[in-house]
């Protein structure tokens, strides 16, 4: 295991949330056409850094139950933020936490999956991981 400080990395990259009304602010501005592509890029990285700490909250509990590292965790989960924020629709009306969890989630179970050394289905990975 390297001495890769997970805390520190954490305070660097991470920003305060974001209210709602801001969130749904940088979703359109994301969705919007006609925004420029360095206003697109700013509202992602905002997004992503106000999630971060949820990503290595996720992170941390699969790394207690499998043998994989808690920064290989941290990247797919922000892979899972990347494709949650490009399918996300504000007119859902549904939290965006809620809806990024979820791609979180299956981003970070895919990686144990492909990670373990032996090819399981994944019923039988679900199951290991519930014990």
């Amino acid at each position: 295991m390297s001495n890769w400080n997970a805390e520190k990395y954490l305070k660097s990259v991470s920003s305060p949330n974001i209210s709602l009304e801001e969130e749904k602010e940088l979703f359109k501005i994301i969705k919007d056409e006609d925004s420029l592509d360095f206003e697109k890029d700013d509202a992602v990285e905002k997004i992503c850094r106000s999630h971060i700490r949820f990503v290595s909250q996720m992170a941390n509990y699969y790394c207690k139950r499998c043998p994989v590292d808690m920064e290989d965790m941290i990247g797919v989960g922000v892979i899972g933020i990347m494709t949650a924020i490009e399918k996300f629709e504000i007119s859902k009306n549904c939290k965006f936490t809620t809806y990024c969890g979820y791609w979180i989630k299956l981003e970070m179970i895919k990686h144990i999956q492909e990670s373990c050394p032996v090819t399981i289905p994944s019923s039988v990975h679900d199951g290991l991981i519930k014990i």
